[in-house]
């Protein structure tokens, strides 16, 4: 129970001030700085660890976006045209289809995932309050595992016990963008916020790159039919990155058993507490949630149809079908790790809110404005199609460095509860993309195809453009309420928020530069 607020308790930091202001504190804080950056900060170990833990996650998620075309796909049901493409290995290795659904059933399948996020989604802050961050992601990888192992039995028995299959993968992969987010909340300082999470994010197209370039090798082992492979690789390697969590991630730098006293003074920590309401009737909040759904809703058509694409549409062979889909997700990790550098580099320069725009409204107009083109693109260009895709996926990675690490601008104490907010809505809503792309690629027509893509071309630049109208990167006032920081140099005191004052017997002896955090603690009965 939350009682009266007591005395404000003040803290200390160094804080980086011009070159030109002397103190023994700053210089203090130089040689700290200089001594941390001599050793691998836990910080980028907590990035490396969180890349590889997406990595799996999303090899989990995205592994039945391919493995569904062998699955049901052969030499036998395809058109006059695509049999011409298909090589003899693949007439060899995948002689009779295995299943026979339809694609009402396909779209079912994979749009489970999305069923399993709303249940766990919601949940994912309270989870992570009770057990932790590196716990719960060690728990989601193992249950992961097991789930994906289990996927090629239950397919065999029956396609609605791998819809609850693919509904339980969906639900143990909600619960990381929360845990993350609170991670970061924890380790991340201001300055390398973009630079850290695109690291982080770069797990994602990195999953994109195994899971499609080596599914369509795996497809091809001349073994039970190949595909069942896919899901074994993916629950073997969530087993080994749940080892890998466990040992390397810790939920705060305090509970690191050996983070340097330096790098903790880079990292700042944060109060927790805010009228929720406030939070959620605000506009910027609600730029990140527009723009997280319509990023979420386009890549979801994205990732479940983009093999499909291109071997019905470009007649190219499913182990390169993989390959091309694989090209596409690594363009996109570049464009992510780059971004991230420039974005960072950019605040020197620009407003903060100016930079996120700017990377949110190019994202949207790399997608969109590829698609379109691709919509009125001459049959036989496969060359042309394939670089239009592969610049699309790729620049629609930028939004990574606007509404995804746009909470951490505006709140950062919450960014955890903003993160599951806008995750809950997502995936509530971006649930409709498979089932909608389903229901539009009846016959899978050129016609039906360019509906598809003009859908996700309008549905991207819907997200960029609220997000560029209500966006902001400022820290909202329902976020200041509860805590500030102050600069004090010698006997001057200047408000960073003037929103309270300091005691008036507060001295510094002359010389000496600090930043003051103030913050109002709860008693807890």
């Amino acid at each position: 129970m939350v009682g009266k607020s007591l005395d404000p308790v003040f803290t200390f930091s160094p804080v980086n001030l011009p070159r030109s202001v002397s103190s023994p504190a700053i210089k203090q804080h130089d040689v700290m700085t200089r001594h941390c950056r001599c050793h691998c900060p836990k910080r980028w170990i907590l990035a490396f660890s969180l890349c590889f833990m997406r990595m799996c996650q999303t090899s989990l998620r995205q592994n039945m976006g391919i493995a569904l075309v062998c699955m049901t796909q052969t030499p036998d049901d395809v058109s006059e045209t695509n049999r011409t493409q298909i090589t003899a290995e693949d007439r060899l290795n995948r002689s009779s289809t295995e299943f026979h659904w339809s694609s009402q059933v396909e779209g079912q399948v994979l749009s489970a995932p999305y069923y399993g996020f709303l249940l766990t989604v919601p949940l994912a802050g309270y989870l992570d309050r009770v057990m932790g961050s590196r716990r719960l992601l060690t728990l989601s990888l193992v249950a992961g595992a097991l789930l994906s192992l289990l996927t090629p039995v239950l397919a065999r028995v029956d396609p609605y016990l791998l819809v609850v299959n693919r509904a339980l993968v969906g639900a143990v992969s909600g619960v990381v963008k929360p845990a993350v987010f609170s991670l970061w909340v924890q380790w991340a300082p201001l300055t390398e916020q973009g630079i850290l999470t695109a690291v982080d994010y770069a797990g994602s197209n990195l999953g994109g790159i195994l899971t499609f370039f080596v599914s369509g090798f795996l497809c091809s082992i001349p073994f039970d039919n190949g595909w069942p492979f896919v899901f074994y690789v993916s629950g073997l390697l969530c087993l080994v990155c749940a080892i890998g969590v466990y040992l390397t991630v810790y939920d705060s730098p305090d509970l690191h058993p050996s983070v340097s006293l330096a790098e903790k003074e880079l990292i700042r920590d944060k109060s927790h507490d805010a009228d929720k309401g406030k939070i959620v009737r605000s506009l910027a909040v609600w730029a990140i949630v527009i723009a997280h759904f319509c990023h979420h809703w386009a890549h979801a058509a994205l990732v479940n149809y983009l093999p499909m694409y291109i071997n019905d549409m470009l007649h190219y062979p499913i182990a390169e079908s993989g390959m091309l889909s694989a090209a596409a997700f690594a363009g996109s990790m570049a464009v992510g790790l780059v971004g991230g550098a420039a974005a960072d580099r950019m605040q020197k320069h620009v407003r903060l809110v100016h930079v996120r725009k700017i990377f949110q409204l190019g994202g949207a107009l790399g997608l969109s404005a590829p698609m379109l083109l691709l919509c009125w693109l001459d049959m036989g260009h496969n060359v042309v199609a394939v670089t239009l895709l592969v610049v699309s996926v790729s620049l629609f990675n930028l939004t990574s460095l606007a509404y995804r690490i746009n909470s951490l601008d505006i709140a950062p104490a919450y960014a955890s509860f903003i993160t599951s907010m806008s995750s809950t809505v997502a995936t509530a809503l971006s649930m409709t993309a498979p089932m909608a792309s389903a229901a539009i690629l009846k016959s899978k027509s050129p016609e039906e195809w360019r509906s598809v893509l003009i859908l996700i071309a309008v549905v991207s630049m819907a997200g960029g453009l609220f997000y560029v109208i209500f966006a902001r990167a400022d820290p909202q006032p329902w976020a200041l309420e509860t805590s500030y920081d102050v600069t004090v140099c010698a006997s001057n005191v200047t408000p960073r928020h003037r929103t309270r004052s300091l005691p008036d017997d507060f001295r510094e002896p002359p010389g000496t530069c600090v930043v003051l955090s103030v913050r109002r603690l709860q008693s807890i009965a």
